[in-house]
This record gives structure tokens, C-alpha cells and sequence, in this order.
């Protein structure tokens, strides 16, 4: 079992925002409602990563929102990656 933070603000320890949940639970409160295509959190923060023409392009963000927006530039330099 591990603690899961309600509202996903990591920071926001009080008792009511905390709750048990095993690994499987928590990834899931934590990606549910996100679109998280091309998005891979790890120990550093975040990836973008997508592939072209068999080409690997990738970028990393310190937020998810950053990520986020890296994913929208890539997303315009490369329209078709949107559509899939």
C-alpha cells in the first residue's frame, strides 16, 4: 500500500486529502481525466517523446502543464502526431 493525495497536489499533506491505495490505484487517481499521450513522468520530472519518420524527438519538463504545452509545440510542427 502506498499514500495517495486526493486533489494530486503532492504538498497538500492534511489527513483529509490523504487515503491508501495500492501502486496500480495510485497511478490510476494520478493519470485519470489526463491525456497523457506522449507523456512519461520519471525521477527527473517529465518526457515528450514522439516518434517521426522513425526519428525520436524528445523533451523534458519540470511540470505535467509544462509537458503539457511541449506537447502542443511538438503537436504543430508535426500535425499528423495529433490526429492519432
Amino acid at each position: 500500500m502506498t499514500i495517495d493525495h486526493i486533489n494530486g497536489d503532492k504538498t497538500d499533506n492534511r489527513i483529509s486529502n490523504l487515503r491508501l491505495a495500492t501502486i496500480c490505484q495510485n497511478i490510476d487517481y494520478a493519470t485519470r481525466n489526463r491525456d497523457t499521450r506522449n507523456i512519461w513522468q520519471d525521477a527527473e520530472g517529465f518526457r515528450v517523446e514522439m516518434v517521426v519518420y522513425g526519428v525520436r524527438y524528445r523533451r523534458r519538463a519540470s511540470t505535467f502543464e509544462k509537458a503539457l504545452d511541449i506537447r502542443k509545440e511538438m503537436y504543430a510542427q508535426f500535425p499528423a502526431l495529433a490526429l492519432r
